[in-house]
């Protein structure tokens, strides 16, 4: 147990039950799975007892078409009484040292609030989007794939579709057997979320998981709502297959939603405007900068050198990196000449992951370049799809 007035962190144990229940309690509406907070959690001993925790699972991260090292953050419950005097500091920083000494290149989360985040080091660095639709506004017509509920077997067929989806994105979560299995199928398997897969002749081709939600008070009572937390497809009978079945749905439903990029390529398939009715966003801290650019794929089409500056919030010299950047990878060394670009740490998160640019930095004040050649580099290096995820944490 810590000392009065000395912080502690340590993993969670068994008999974290309780005080991690009155935290969640006091924090989300969320029950409380005390395996996986067996597994990666950690609490924050203040003053002789405990007064915060989180999770922090290890992962991957798309970029660029390859996986970069990372940890997800996600509830963080510091106690009603403790919260605004930099508690969270005290459990965050050793958890996200960890876990960098550990590998991960880049952390990630999706806040409750920004400015606490914002003065540890994260900047906003993506979103999820949700896209919503009337059913009845879907095209007829055109070849489909055939459907089936998903079975247990089709868990290793889902994980080959969906790495085709994010391989071709940026920002979705790597997710390994252990992700799928805690994370994905267990709503899956107690019927609690639907599921079906698209599928010719043997070959798995898509697949979409969804939940069905009451219609609001003064609509039908046996219409739902759709909501479809993936639509996962990589041909286009297979997505007008999913889509078809989601339109059927729910009596039918109401209401189609999904979440997904922000250019998925869905909304070609109906005939009404498909809006975005929630948006909300992640923010990325990097852990490890050379290995976090050596880890990201880029446009193999590049060659370029830049010396990048990173400055962080203390006022000491920029971190000086030489970059070389061909045939789709990024050779990073400690360099000792003067900077092309020098950018504020935090600020540089959203460049990495391209959800801003490097004159939308410079404009912000967050960013000193020596030409604008050396920003048309940066902006190459880090252009594609902007960023999304599937995953709240």
């Amino acid at each position: 147990m810590g000392s009065p007035g000395t912080p502690l962190v340590r993993p969670a144990r068994t008999d974290d039950e309780t005080v991690i229940a009155r935290l969640r309690h006091q924090s989300f509406s969320a029950p409380v799975d005390m395996a996986l907070w067996l597994e990666y959690g950690h609490v924050l001993e203040l003053d002789g007892g405990p007064v915060a925790a989180l999770l922090a699972r290890p992962c991957g991260q798309w970029f660029g078409g390859r996986p970069v090292p990372a940890v997800t953050i996600s509830s963080v419950m510091v106690d009603l009484t403790r919260r605004g005097g930099g508690v969270m500091a005290h459990l965050l920083g050793p958890v996200l040292a960890h876990h960098a000494g550990a590998g991960a290149a880049i952390a990630t989360l999706t806040p409750s609030a920004v400015a606490p985040y914002r003065r540890a080091g994260f900047e906003v660095s993506g979103f999820r989007y949700r896209h919503h639709v009337s059913p009845r506004s879907l095209r007829a017509g055109g070849e489909v794939d055939d459907i089936r509920w998903f079975t247990a077997d089709d868990a290793g067929r889902l994980a080959e579709v969906y790495d085709a989806l994010v391989r071709r994105s940026n920002g979705p979560i790597h997710r390994d057997a252990a992700w799928w299995r805690s994370h994905i199928l267990p709503r899956v398997h107690s019927g609690e979320t639907f599921a079906v897969v698209a599928f010719r002749q043997d070959a798995v081709t898509g697949y979409a998981l969804w939940d069905q939600v009451s219609a609001p008070l003064g609509e039908f009572t046996f219409r739902h709502r759709v909501r479809a937390r993936e639509i996962v497809w990589t041909t286009v009978p297979a997505a007008r297959a999913l889509l078809h079945t989601l339109a059927q749905a729910g009596s039918p439903g109401e209401e189609i939603s999904w979440f997904g990029g922000p250019s998925d390529g869905l909304a070609a398939f109906f005939d009404a405007p498909v809006a975005m009715d929630w948006v909300h966003p992640w923010m990325t801290k990097i852990l490890d900068h050379p290995a976090a650019l050596a880890a990201r794929g880029y446009h193999t089409s590049l060659d370029l050198t830049l010396t990048l500056g990173i400055q962080d919030e203390t006022g000491a010299p920029a971190r000086t990196l030489g970059l070389v950047v061909r045939d789709g990878r990024c050779q990073v060394e400690e360099a000792g000449t003067e900077p092309d670009v020098t950018v504020a740490a935090h600020a540089f998160a959203a460049l990495f992951t391209g959800r801003s640019t490097a004159r939308e930095a410079l404009a912000m004040g967050q960013l000193k370049a020596r030409s604008a050649a050396a920003l048309d580099h940066v902006d190459a290096l880090f252009a594609g799809p902007s960023p999304w995820l599937f995953e709240h944490f």
